[in-house]
């Protein structure tokens, strides 16, 4: 009897601490419009009149991590209040604990560091995405756009103010937020009903509290957001934006001699100019001349494949509005936008710096761009973009006689992207894309496509409160130009019609003057909340199918079936707060039928009770065909392998973080092997300065690594031989980087930035081979090892005399050698406007000699001439 007496009291006890899923899954908060005239001094205290005589609090937040829907021990309401201009909010929060405090300022749009409390608001109710606006409790502002497939742009900015008070007899702090209307973009309805989300961190536990519950197996980010009733007779959009800037820059580089461009220094300045405005439902966006000297630098790569290298948008215009415009299938995207304001397609032919010299363009200046998104009261979502960068030219000095040259058409580059919502569980939308250039010069025209255009539609629907989907996207491309620069577009990574593999159904046109094809997917599953999800995934991309000129993709003619079962583990299970497995089994053909790819892939996600984090896949490829190792060459078989990735990290709400990561391909028989570790180190010492630092150390023992494909010559015996040779060696390959962060925030509102990071790879040759039977089930089949009595060298070069051909090549080993870094002070003077002061300083060198270890390299890569670009650079925020 007393045992059944025990387990009922206990049984309620938990009852009582656990918040029913329906009164706490998508709350209604009713907000106040102020009735005050006086407006509340920003200081975070919430102690006036303001705020103690109008509005009503909310229920009391309920946490997510680590349990799901318990009543929290240190509690949190929040209040809202609007004007005719303003969003004011106001987040109490009580601390059980207030000597755990996390007071760490942190720097400008980083939100992973102290106490924090974040307020989103879907301003349109439709589901698709937010405004988030992050306040943490040393007064860092980030705003950030979330979309309901919780994509972050942390890009986005917005001018508003927020402020926060610790008031330690009453054991709390207290945030206080005022979001000008301006920065805002919604519509006017008598419904008035906005998405909300508010969200409390302790980072002293990692604890998570939200004012309505987002389920941690939810069928949607922004879908699951609470509501906010109340929003009507709201002002008018009518907000106008400036934002010009000044800049001014001293450059010193090594100086060339000889040459009238590289004289070791020189200066420079530039104005431009940022504009919005707000059109009815939507906003242009208008950039003149815009200048992105104060954006962190690209990490240095060493990249041996066929395929380009993919680099991060960092700039903001291009990032703003990101969720509206993006169009992907995979990895691959209708919309790439660092395209826009690239490096020069062309570049000076016969250039030693000797008797010849050029001068040098970084980057294409982009003239202007505009932008316009936003979403109507029908719940139809427009995205436009329409951009011009210059013609670009050079200047040439050959033996004495100058002239220029033009390295860069002046472009054109439009976007155009619709799409319906219902509801927020139907999606029905397109894009179009159109790349446009002037080639008047008989180079460039032979070298670039003159017009790009492509097109796709996107459809997805939910079913069963979004349990279940059905997603599809197609995707249609047609280029056109000259029989040059189509000929040059069919031999290139991306398609390789020459290819012995795809004869039976491609190969090179030289009489082609346009290049059309098709892509995209059909995906059906279920991901909604419950533990158990799957989906089944067919997607193509037809041989002629190419995004290059305003997208991004890899290579083409594939067809591909992919098969992934998930299990989803999100309350306490013993020592782990959360779990999940993901099973997938992938299937890939060429457009002649042939299987080139297949693998199974097992994934552990999780974190334990104290807050530990691992992510671990170990995938398994048992038939594989590279088409791209050749470089337009026969199809290259390799060996069953197996592909791992790890990552491990400590509690990242500590002063000290560690993180261990590994990347590797092992062949079974061992001839082929790949390692990456890379451990990190972050520091937080007090609130204002924050240090990391991640070592990264790559080895790389490749059989058969292509070197080049070379044209033969007749031996002194025999008849001619084949004409091409695709040669390959055994490389071992050491890789060394290291990456350096430190950020000081002196404020919220001033902080100084450092990146630094030396990288060195460097490499060794042997065992020279060519291909053979590449198809070839046994490894030694696919190629021929050059003996000793068929290779020789002498002078820095290779002579290779072998069943009657003979071939030479240079010596390919090398050694890279590369520091980058900047240093960026950051002020911001009043709310928007900025002063920033940039020093940038590079150095970077190749030799086609092998240098051993990393400690030979640093010596000879601090050696090495540098070009050191000094910037200031202020700009002025102001509204209308």
């Amino acid at each position: 009897m007393t045992l059944l007496l025990f387990t009922g009291v206990y049984c309620r006890a938990q009852q009582d601490s656990i918040v029913p899923f329906e009164n706490a899954y998508k709350r209604i908060y009713h907000i106040t419009k102020t009735a005050k005239e006086e407006k509340p001094v920003m200081n975070g205290r919430l102690d006036e009149d303001f705020w103690t005589n109008q509005g009503e609090w909310s229920d009391r937040f309920v946490q997510i991590i680590p349990y799901e829907r318990k009543i929290p021990d240190s509690p949190t309401r929040v209040k809202l209040l609007y004007d005719d201009k303003y969003i004011y909010v106001g987040v109490y929060c009580k601390e059980i604990r207030p000597d755990k405090l996390n007071r760490f300022i942190g720097n400008r749009d980083d939100n992973s560091m102290g106490d924090l409390i974040s307020v989103a608001f879907d301003t349109y109710h439709d589901y698709r995405a937010a405004p988030e606006f992050n306040l943490n409790l040393g007064g860092n502002k980030t705003d950030l756009i979330v979309t309901d497939k919780l994509n972050i742009n942390l890009s986005w900015n917005a001018v508003w103010e927020g402020k926060t008070y610790i008031n330690m007899e009453d054991s709390c702090w207290t945030a206080e937020l005022r979001i000008p209307f301006s920065q805002l973009r919604y519509n006017r309805s008598d419904e008035g009903v906005w998405g909300l989300h508010v969200r409390r961190i302790r980072r002293q536990n990692n604890e998570v509290q939200n004012w309505s519950m987002i389920p941690l197996k939810n069928n949607g980010h922004v879908f699951s957001f609470g509501e906010m009733h109340g929003m009507t007779d709201l002002p008018k959009p009518h907000g106008i934006e400036f934002l010009p800037y000044v800049m001014g820059k001293y450059r010193n580089e090594p100086k060339i001699a000889g040459s009238p461009y590289q004289k070791g220094n020189s200066w420079g300045g530039n104005v431009g100019l940022d504009a919005k405005f707000a059109l009815s439902d939507f906003t242009l966006d208008l950039t003149v001349n815009p200048d992105y000297g104060q954006v962190e630098l690209d990490p240095s790569v060493m990249n041996l494949t066929a395929y380009e290298t993919f680099y991060d948008e960092k700039r903001p215009f291009f990032l703003e509005g990101k969720h509206i415009l993006d169009f992907t299938n995979g990895s691959d995207m209708m919309f790439y936008t660092r395209r826009i304001g690239a490096a020069p397609s062309y570049t000076p032919q016969d250039i030693d710096n000797t008797n010849s010299f050029a001068d040098r363009k970084e980057n294409v200046p982009i003239i202007g761009a505009l932008k316009l998104t936003g979403t109507n009261k029908r719940g139809v979502t427009v995205g436009m973009v329409q951009s011009v960068t210059a013609r670009s030219s050079a200047k040439v000095t050959r033996n004495g006689t100058e002239n220029t040259e033009t390295v860069e058409p002046l472009t054109n580059y439009t976007l155009a992207r619709v799409q319906k919502n219902w509801e927020g569980n139907s999606l029905l939308g397109g894009m179009v894309t159109s790349v446009n250039r002037a080639l008047n010069q008989p180079y460039l025209e032979d070298l670039m496509v003159r017009n790009a255009f492509t097109a796709g539609i996107d459809f997805i629907q939910y079913f069963k409160n979004r349990l279940y989907y059905i997603d599809l996207k197609g995707m249609f491309s047609s280029l056109n130009g000259s029989r040059e620069a189509m000929t040059i577009l069919q031999t290139s990574p991306v398609h390789y019609y020459q290819r012995a593999s795809a004869s039976g159904y491609l190969g090179v046109d030289p009489n082609r003057r346009s290049l059309n094809g098709t892509g995209g997917y059909v995906k059906a599953g279920r991901k909604g909340n419950a533990k158990w999800a799957f989906a089944e995934t067919f997607s193509w991309s037809s041989p002629g199918f190419d995004l290059n000129d305003m997208g991004y993709m890899k290579e083409t003619d594939n067809r591909t079936n992919e098969t992934e079962i998930v299990y989803r583990q999100t309350d306490i299970w013993k020592q782990f707060r959360y779990n999940a497995f993901t099973l997938t089994q992938k299937n890939q053909w060429n457009y002649g039928g042939i299987p080139f790819s297949n693998d199974v892939a097992l994934r552990w996600q999780s974190m334990t009770m104290n807050r530990y984090e691992m992510d671990v896949k170990e995938t398994f490829v048992w038939n594989r065909l590279d088409s791209r190792m050749l470089r337009g060459g026969p199809d290259m078989r390799l060996n069953p392998y197996f592909q791992t990735s790890a990552k491990v990290n400590t509690d990242k709400s500590k002063w000290m973080m560690f993180m261990l990561k590994y990347e590797g391909n092992h062949n079974l028989d061992g001839y082929n092997q790949f390692n990456t570790l890379s451990p990190s180190l972050t520091f937080r010492m007090g609130n204002h300065v924050y240090l990391s630092g991640q070592m990264d150390y790559a080895w790389n023992t490749d059989h058969t690594q292509y070197i080049g494909t070379l044209k033969s010559s007749p031996g002194s015996a025999g008849p001619a031989a084949p004409s091409l040779t695709y040669l390959m060696g055994h490389m071992d390959q050491k890789t060394y980087g290291l990456t350096m962060r430190l950020q000081v925030n002196v404020t919220p509102d001033m902080s100084i930035q450092f990146y630094g990071s030396p990288f060195t790879s460097t490499a060794k040759f042997s065992d020279f081979k060519e291909a053979a039977d590449t198809k070839s089930r046994t490894y030694d089949k696919r190629f021929h090892v050059f003996s000793e009595e068929e290779i020789s060298y002498s002078d820095d070069m290779y002579t290779i005399k072998s069943a009657g051909k003979e071939v030479s090549f240079g010596n390919p080993d090398f050694s890279f050698n590369e520091f980058r870094s900047n240093l960026v002070a950051r002020w911001e003077y009043l709310p928007g406007s900025t002063l920033y002061f940039v020093w940038e300083y590079r150095m970077s060198n190749q030799d086609n000699r092998y240098v051993t270890g990393w400690g030979n390299n640093l010596d000879r890569m601090f050696g090495l001439p540098a070009t050191n670009t000094f910037m200031l650079k202020i700009n002025y925020w102001f509204g209308l």
